[in-house]
């Protein structure tokens, strides 16, 4: 079955229409976000039963919205669109230079900052309201450190996107752009603490260890397509050359069905890996605008048997493919500035929300099998 986009009433009421979405606009409700917030990144968290929040009973979801500049924040909405909370520099206790995309269990949430650096990274778990619960050190294995966005101390960026799955009793996947890597971490200690790591013997708050199990991808510096393409002929040579499995800038990533969906950026594909080892299994598309092609990936989501694909700042579309490459539909939210579409996450009954940093909105799309 393919894909259909339902209009704003329908979206809000969660049914849907038979609109033909291939290379047409799609109706999508638009969430307006508050004042300098740029979205970037979401998330949207189905919460469990018993999970602690100061919302009440009638909220059964949230979406998680990061920003970099200019507000460096993170912002919690209810899924009907209202600002639950906000998480900032002076409530986090320092400053946010690029808050990377956050993962959940639906109990907690764990932040890292991307713009910091530190010999190992850190991650923050925090309750749903955005109260500090603990931290845990990530621990890379030797193939992450011997990367080239590692220096010889070991010291990188910190993680541009997280996603917790329940691989091997609890993975917290991380994806480092500037090592060209996705790394998959135990996180079981973590999920069953819900996030706190308590205090030591002497009233200090203790770190938790997160070890790395594998990770995978790397550069190949032959094989990489330049950002910027001459012209079609010249992304064809490099596309030749570029090496199976290798990564470059990879900038987000999904886990789903035993998969990793990773937006291979400066390859203009993505490429796809097995959840359970990470051994390369296939990639799909190439750089173009023709159906099946992409410019710079810069989101992705799964959905309704589909892999969504966002473009960030080369175009306006989301493109939805199978999960073995075909290219099935493409949908363009409508209004404003030419959009700049980043981050993509599912929510509940279908529901597709989509990062519009230009236009500083968020836009809510329903799909239909």
């Amino acid at each position: 079955a393919g894909l259909a986009v339902a209009d704003a009433a329908a979206a809000a009421a969660g049914a849907s229409s038979s609109s033909p979405p291939h290379n047409g606009t799609c109706g999508t409700i638009q969430w307006q976000v508050p004042e300098e917030f740029k979205p970037d990144n979401l998330t949207y968290v189905q919460l469990q039963p018993g999970a602690e929040h100061p919302w009440g009973e009638g909220v059964e979801g949230i979406l998680v919205a990061t920003s970099g500049a200019p507000c460096h924040s993170v912002v919690v909405f209810s899924a009907g669109g209202e600002v639950l909370c906000v998480g900032d520099s002076e409530s986090f206790g320092k400053r946010i230079a690029s808050p990377a995309r956050v993962a959940s269990d639906g109990r907690f949430l764990i932040f890292v900052d991307e713009g910091t650096f530190a010999p190992r990274a850190h991650v923050t778990c925090l309750s749903l309201d955005l109260r500090p619960l603990g931290q845990w050190e990530l621990q890379p294995n030797e193939d992450l450190r011997t990367q080239p966005g590692f220096n010889r101390n070991y010291t990188t960026r910190g993680p541009v996107a997280l996603e917790l799955s329940t691989h091997g009793g609890g993975t917290l996947w991380a994806c480092y752009r500037s090592a060209h890597r996705i790394a998959a971490f135990d996180a079981a200690e973590m999920c069953a603490r819900g996030g706190r790591t308590g205090v030591s013997a002497a009233g200090k708050p203790r770190v938790g260890t997160a070890p790395a199990r594998f990770s995978f991808g790397g550069n190949d510096e032959e094989g990489t397509i330049p950002p910027f393409p001459a012209d079609e002929w010249h992304s064809r040579v490099m596309a030749s050359r570029r090496k199976r499995g290798a990564l470059s800038s990879p900038c987000a990533f999904t886990v789903s069905e035993g998969r990793v969906y990773v937006c291979d950026r400066e390859n203009h594909r993505i490429s796809v890996f097995s959840a359970d080892d990470g051994a390369y299994r296939h990639c799909f598309s190439t750089f173009g605008d023709a159906p099946g092609c992409v410019r710079g990936p810069a989101g992705v989501a799964f959905a309704a048997g589909h892999v969504l694909v966002t473009e960030g700042v080369y175009g306006r579309r989301i493109q939805a493919f199978t999960p073995e490459g075909e290219s099935r539909a493409i949908l363009c939210p409508p209004g404003g500035k030419q959009p700049m579409l980043r981050g993509l996450c599912v929510g509940p009954r279908g529901r597709i929300y989509a990062a519009d940093r230009c236009n500083d909105l968020i836009h809510l799309i329903q799909l239909r099998r």
